[in-house]
């Protein structure tokens, strides 16, 4: 073999070792290309997955809209059906107003000339029977001659009296204080509807509403002079007037200022309210005038007010005239107060 062929054992070797080295530095090379690969693979399965949510997404978006169009649209169209319901109510509501009046109207005309008694004494049920006994009890002690349609017992003392005439009616009413008098009390009202009656019952109910929150032993006094507002102030001032000009002493739980110069003053006892009541006519003759009255209503002031109206009408015709509650004296004549016409009466002369 010729020298010229033969490779040196050292070259052979560097060529050998040169070689493995480019094999391994591309095989590093590849996996990092391969790991490249599958993450750009991992990463469009995943925004390939992304769009399919987002997809996914505006479909349920898209229903969730329409549900809420739907939604609405029912809620709207409920809406209008109970804006034709609330008409129909307020409608359904002013007929039965009207028909309520209208059947109001038509038994206060039926009743319009009858009258309640009550207390009248009597075990009979038949109307022959009743008739006499009303009939009997309004000559006797009203000295009116009347004649009854029917007498319908209500209760066990209680009847509903039907009377021919209006004017009978009017008689007995002007003429029914006349049955203070007997022993066994009878009391004569005017018939009243079942809607009367319930208005009856509330404004009672609220006069004795706003008669309890006042103290039961109040007065007011009017014309009081004093410029200060202090509860001690106003304390003694009223105990020094009651004291000076009544002579009479009084411990004074609360006086309140209820105008420039009116108070309403607690007393202690109903036996200090009385004193001061039945002496309080010494006070006409001060120079500057108090007057001391009873806590009143709006529904009894109102009353006062028109009785008090009457009084100076008899006045100015120079008549002596004295006001009481409830009452007023004319020339030695009582006058009383009729709550059904809520007026002040001159009693009718007996026959």
């Amino acid at each position: 073999m010729s020298s010229l062929t033969m490779i040196p054992r050292k070259e052979k070797q560097s060529e050998n070792t040169t070689y493995l080295s480019n094999r391994t530095s591309r095989t590093k090379e590849e996996e990092k290309l391969d790991q490249i690969l599958n993450i750009v693979k991992e990463l469009a399965r995943e925004q390939r997955e992304t769009k399919e949510e987002m997809r996914q997404l505006r479909k349920d978006q898209k229903e969730f809209k329409e549900n809420i169009a739907r939604l609405q649209q029912e809620n709207d169209n409920l809406k209008k059906d109970n804006q034709g319901i609330r008409k129909e109510n307020i409608e359904i509501k002013e007929e039965l107003r009207e028909l309520r009046n209208t059947v109001e109207w038509i038994e206060k005309e039926k009743k319009k000339n009858c009258l309640i008694l009550s207390g009248i004494c009597t075990n009979s049920n038949k109307p022959e029977v009743l008739n006499e006994r009303v009939e009997e009890i309004v000559k006797r002690h009203l000295q009116i001659d009347v004649n009854t349609k029917t007498v319908t017992r209500l209760g066990e003392r209680t009847c509903m009296v039907h009377l021919s005439t209006p004017d009978e009616k009017a008689k007995i009413m002007e003429n029914k204080s006349k049955l203070k008098d007997m022993a066994d009390r009878i009391f004569i009202n005017e018939y009243l509807t079942q809607e009367e009656k319930e208005k009856q019952r509330i404004i009672r109910q609220m006069g004795n509403t706003e008669r309890s929150r006042i103290p039961k032993n109040c007065l007011i006094l009017s014309g009081i002079c004093t410029n200060s507002n202090k509860p001690e102030v106003l304390n003694e001032r009223v105990e020094e007037i009651v004291k000076r000009h009544l002579q009479i002493d009084v411990n004074t739980k609360t006086v309140t200022r209820l105008g420039e110069r009116t108070c309403m003053v607690h007393l202690s006892t109903p036996d200090e309210k009385a004193k001061i009541m039945e002496n309080k006519s010494k006070l006409k003759d001060m120079a500057d005038r108090i007057f001391i009255n009873e806590y009143l209503t709006q529904e009894e002031k109102e009353k006062q007010r028109i009785i008090r109206q009457m009084g100076n009408t008899e006045r100015s015709k120079g008549k002596i005239v004295k006001i009481g509650y409830n009452k007023i004296t004319v020339d030695g004549e009582e006058w009383r107060w009729n709550q059904s016409k809520r007026k002040v009466e001159k009693p009718m002369q007996k026959n």
